[in-house]
């Protein structure tokens, strides 16, 4: 075979660069990569010392066939990393913030590509292409230094054309005159990003690198090109051709045009069908027929720099045919036959997924001619009742099957005859069941398979009892049968009929089951990388598995070590509870589907995804997570939790029966090579540290700063690092520590009342500690304001525990606005100081104050809304002032329109529609005792008791509870010091007293102010957050009617009982005993009807009160 490829030969270049003051040197493993045998990743080295604040040096990597590695490599202290996409390159641009970062190592990786990856139609870098990556150093003061680094790209394609007969596949098998056959060109080409051409090959040509390719196909002399039948089977999609030029035994040309063609991903190794017939009377004996010529393909190559060259092969033989002798005696391969399950494993459950066939049948027409005779026989078992048949239809792969005869026997002994199209279904009437049916292809092409989606598929129930009755059990077996039989040729001229099987398709009666699998996806892997991936479940992972749904699941996501759940949750269907726990330092997010109906389907892609942030502290390395199910109603194929080593009862809340493992993974967290000090804080209502974090004034709590020394770069020797409290300014809070700091035998804590103050930044200075005491040293903790860690060495690839400075602040809930930062500082005897982020907490909270119309009584009017009113604070920042809660215009308007007459039911009347939800009531009251009328300006009140509201002004009152009042002593023998004169029964004299009968007279309201006249007293200042949210109640204004009837609320009077009496309670002398009285739950009114105590016992009696005996 003869290959011509033009090529540039590859230069060497320099490995490494180092700036001028020696500080920062970049490196490159090697100048090549691409199609040069070696497929280790090319490593990109960023290493620099003792940066000053200012620097920046920016990293441009230019892209190519590679793919360029740069997760994981940012700088985690004194400066930042970020990377951006940008004209072709990827930039990473290193920023220092300070003078302390010490020594960092950064290792980016370019790599190498494969031919199975999509590329550009084509390549713009064909060849030998030379890239550089260029490193610029900048300073504070805008002076720059650039250096590069250069390797050459080699895209190189290669081509290894194959030429066979595909249908029929067996080469054993003669030709017969007249008859189609397929036969395939594979050009096996690559795209040249990889050395190879067994490497990911494309079957046609590989557009990634063709700008034009010609394929000229001699054929033996008797060849007739289908074209029609040649185009559908190849299904181009782009702009390729195929002819026959003059017709039989001429030449076919393939042309592919620039932009036409695939590549590996699109089209693996599916080469150019040819499908025709051999126009020639059939031979006496076998005749080999051949093409005068060798196949020849001419394919053009454009370079990079814009000249092209030329890929030419020649196949090593002609086209060769051997044609069916009359008189051969070579035999003709049998059919062969298919017969599949409900499922893998063999089992079939007793309530089968209807949308999943219980048998599908497939065979293979393995011989040289076209088959039209076929009969072909399924037969289905007593206990399965088939009902319907799906037919495939598929003119690429099953070319001319169009139709499909069937004769078919029923369960009940009816039978029936007809056609259906290729590709629709048979379906039974009356959900009868189908015993036996005959299907009859109108053809099956010579070397045809059906398989896969192209096979009869059958579909039902299985029924629960057989025909005689007798109940079907586990175990039961089902056998059903595929068989083929068709007159054709056998040998030579020889004609007969050819039989296949049958075949059987076993199963047997088995609870259902079912299998998940798990997937995850990382997109980020530094700490505090936030939504860094997820984790979720994944399409059924077993094939043995015999139902595809899974009802009312609880998922149990085992987090990595250093991660938590962002929150974020990927819904599929209906939405889970979900919660989360925390077991041995790893969250657990459980998602609750229980009630919800949700039926989870194996077969769908990734689901339930549970999205991941890193937190802080998140260690270097890899950190497993694991997804459990719950699963009550299905038994499950996955492996059950109690044979999983990594499992806790904790992490399943105590359960492990019906509890299933579906899978597990690693979380990787990376970073550039640093000594570093990974830091957060942790507030009362946080689970896990965090970088700064905010505490509700309203929940105190403990405050926990944490933090570690992490090494991935050289051992550090005489370690000290020093964490100051900043909390001494006025908007700091005093934070209290409530106990030492844990530290281990290799390790020394100390403490001091005073903040470090050390500006000394030279390599391996640790400052003095003289005035750094034990703990219990300090008698008042809150003055501890610095803390140092001493530790003697730290090797390499180590990190040192975590350590925890733990305390509170003793004014937590009056300290709203205030915080307190937290700044480590890592010493030693082999670095520069180097500096930590530093963690803030702030003390925040809101108060809001809430507004509600009451009426003359202080009961809550809810008829008129004023929580538009309502007014949210921010605990000592804001102000409360009276014009906050102005009524406006269409408020007093609401306010006037709330008190027209209403009905209510009344004693003596007939009843009336609007009775419904009323209550008669017994109330005690209390004798009426005259009060002074109250002027002025509203007050602030905490917990007022029996506060009312005075009429016209606002004022403010802290939720009082309404109670119901406690029955009241009688005493055995009268209290005569209270009693009333003779005469004086009498009710409370008031304005009018109209009869019973009489309606209340009204008089128009007064007046409403809808702006308090004056601004509050100084109680109307800053709200203090210890006291709970107050509210805001305009009273309503006092009418002028005159009536004895009091107007109360069901809803918020204790003593209102909606639909009941209440046993009247005795009566203190000097209290009136009022009659029942009705209610509307719809107009908020009661009807009061009040009665004197001087009625006498008799009247008492009649409402069920007796007399208290004496002793």
């Amino acid at each position: 075979m003869e290959s011509k490829v033009v090529s540039n030969e590859t230069k060497s270049t320099a490995k490494s660069v180092t700036f001028e003051n020696g500080g920062a040197t970049v490196s490159i493993s090697r100048n090549t990569i691409g199609a040069t045998g070696d497929t280790t990743a090319v490593q990109i080295d960023f290493n620099v010392s003792n940066p000053k604040k200012g620097d920046q040096y920016q990293i441009v990597i230019p892209k190519g066939t590679y793919g360029i590695g740069t997760d994981g490599q940012n700088i985690q202290a004194s400066g930042t990393t970020t990377i951006v996409e940008k004209n072709d390159n990827r930039i990473i641009t290193n920023t220092f913030t300070n003078d302390n970062a010490g020594t960092i190592h950064q290792q980016f990786t370019l790599n190498p590509g494969n031919n199975y990856s999509a590329q550009d139609i084509p390549i713009k870098n064909i060849g030998d292409v030379l890239k550089k990556i260029t490193i610029t150093k900048t300073d504070a003061t805008g002076k720059s230094e650039e250096k590069e680094l250069e390797f050459t790209q080699i895209v190189n394609p290669e081509m290894n054309p194959k030429f066979k007969r595909i249908n029929p596949v067996a080469k054993s098998v003669r030709a017969l005159p007249n008859t189609d056959y397929t036969y395939e060109l594979q050009i096996n080409e690559t795209s040249g990003v990889a050395k190879g051409w067994k490497n990911n090959p494309s079957g046609k040509i590989n557009s990634a690198v063709n700008t034009d390719a010609t394929i000229t196909i001699p054929v033996p002399d008797s060849f007739v090109l289908n074209q029609d039948r040649t185009y559908t089977v190849n299904n181009f999609g782009d702009h390729t051709t195929i002819t026959q030029i003059g017709g039989r035994g001429g030449d076919i040309v393939i042309h592919v045009p620039k932009g036409s063609g695939r590549q590996n991903w699109n089209n693996g190794s599916s080469g150019y069908k040819i499908v025709g017939h051999y126009a020639v009377s059939q031979p006496v004996e076998d005749t080999a027929i051949k093409a005068d010529k060798t196949i020849h393909i001419d394919q053009t190559i454009t370079k990079a720099d814009g000249s092209t060259y030329h890929i030419i092969k020649d196949l090593d033989q002609p086209w060769t045919e051997t044609l069916l002798g009359s008189h051969s005696n070579n035999e003709v391969p049998e059919i062969t036959l298919s017969a599949d399950v409900y499922a893998g494993s063999h089992q079939i459950p007793q309530d089968v997924d209807p949308s999943k066939p219980i048998n599908i049948f497939g065979f293979h027409n393995t011989t040289n001619q076209d088959i039209t005779t076929a009969q072909i026989t399924l037969t289905f078992p007593d206990g399965l009742n088939i009902n319907r048949l799906d037919t495939p239809y598929d003119p690429v792969n099953l070319p001319g099957t169009t139709s499909y005869a069937y004769k078919v026997t029923y369960t009940d002994g009816q039978t029936g005859s007809g056609t259906i199209q290729a590709g629709q279904s048979l379906k039974t009437a009356d959900n009868q069941g189908i015993a036996k049916i005959v299907i009859t292809p109108n053809v099956i092409s010579s070397g045809v398979e059906f398989k896969g989606d192209n096979r009869i598929k059958a579909y039902g129930t299985v029924n629960k009892t057989l025909k005689d009755g007798t109940p079907i059990k586990d175990g039961y077996e089902f056998d059903s049968t595929i068989a083929f039989v068709y007159s054709g040729l056998i040998e030579g001229n020889t004609y007969g009929w050819v039989f296949a099987g049958p075949v059987d398709a076993r199963q047997n009666l088995a609870e259902p089951t079912a299998s998940v699998g798990t997937y995850s996806n990382q997109s980020k892997r530094m700490p505090s990388d936030t939504d860094a991936g997820y984790i979720s479940v994944y399409s059924n992972a077993n094939g043995d598995a015999t139902s595809h749904s899974v009802f009312e699941p609880v998922f149990y996501y085992v987090l990595p070590e250093g991660t938590v759940y962002t929150g974020k949750f990927d819904q599929k269907g209906q939405q889970p509870k979900i919660t989360h726990f925390t077991v041995d330092g790893q969250e657990v997010v459980k998602l609750d589907y229980t009630g919800t109906g949700y039926v989870l389907d194996t077969t769908a892609g990734h689901n339930n995804d549970v999205h991941i942030t890193n937190l802080p502290l998140a260690e270097i390395g890899s950190h497993k997570w694991a997804i459990y199910m719950y699963s009550p109603h299905i038994k499950m194929l996955n492996t059950a939790v109690k044979d999983y080593a990594g499992w806790t009862t904790a992490q399943t809340e105590g359960k492990s029966d019906n509890i299933y493992v579906l899978g597990d993974g690693n979380w990787t967290i990376s970073t550039a090579q640093q000594v570093n000090i990974a830091s957060g804080i942790k507030g009362p209502n946080d689970a896990f540290v965090v970088d700064n974090t905010t505490a509700d004034d309203k929940k105190p709590g403990s405050i926990e700063y944490d933090f570690r020394v992490n090494n991935n770069l050289q051992k550090v020797s005489n370690g000290v690092v020093v964490i100051n409290i900043n909390d001494g300014a006025d908007n700091n809070f005093d934070f209290t520590m409530t106990k030492p700091v844990a530290v281990s035998n290799d390790a020394e804590v100390l403490y001091s009342t005073t903040e470090l103050a050390d500006d000394n930044k030279t390599t391996g200075h640790v400052p003095n500690l003289n005035n750094y005491v034990a703990w219990d040293q300090i008698q008042d903790k809150f003055k501890i304001k610095s803390v140092a860690i001493k530790f003697s060495s730290l090797d390499k690839g180590s990190n040192t525990s975590t350590f925890k400075i733990i305390g509170t602040d003793n004014n937590f809930m009056a300290d709203a606005g205030k915080s307190v930062t937290f700044k480590p500082t890592l010493y030693s005897s082999d670095l520069k100081p180097l500096d930590g982020k530093t963690s803030t907490i702030k003390i925040a909270g809101k108060s809001t104050v809430k507004v509600e119309l009451v009426d003359s009584d202080g009961k809550v009017i809810n008829d008129v809304d004023l929580s538009h009113l309502n007014h949210t604070y921010e605990d000592n920042v804001n102000t409360m002032n009276q014009h906050d809660f102005a009524l406006s215009d269409s408020d007093k308007q609401a306010i006037k329109n709330n008190d027209p007459e209403k009905e209510v039911a009344k004693f003596g009347q007939l009843v009336k529609y609007y009775f419904d939800g009323d209550a008669v009531q017994y109330k005690i009251t209390k004798k009426q005792i005259k009060r002074e009328s109250q002027t002025g300006t509203p007050t602030t009140t905490d917990k007022p008791e029996d506060h009312i509201g005075v009429s016209g002004d606002p004022t403010t009152t802290d939720k009082p509870e309404f109670k119901i009042p406690a029955a009241p002593n009688v005493p055995d023998e009268p209290d005569n010091s209270n009693q009333d004169k003779p005469g004086e029964s009498t009710p409370p004299k008031s304005e009018s007293t109209p009869s019973d009968n009489t309606p209340p007279s009204e008089t128009p309201d007064s007046p409403i102010d809808s702006v308090p006249q004056a601004e509050e007293s100084a109680k109307h200042g800053t709200v203090k957050p210890e006291k709970k949210p107050t509210k805001f109640i305009p009273s309503k204004t006092k009418s002028n009617k005159k009536a004895r009837f009091e107007m109360v609320s069901p809803a918020r009077d204790a003593e209102v009982s909606r639909n009941n009496v209440r046993p009247l309670a005795a009566a203190e002398k000097g209290q009136a005993v009022e009659l029942p009285q009705t209610g509307s739950s719809n107009n908020d009114h009661t009807l009061v009807a009040s009665i004197l105590l001087g009625l006498g016992t008799t009247m008492l009696a009649s409402l069920g009160f007796k007399k208290r005996k004496d002793n």
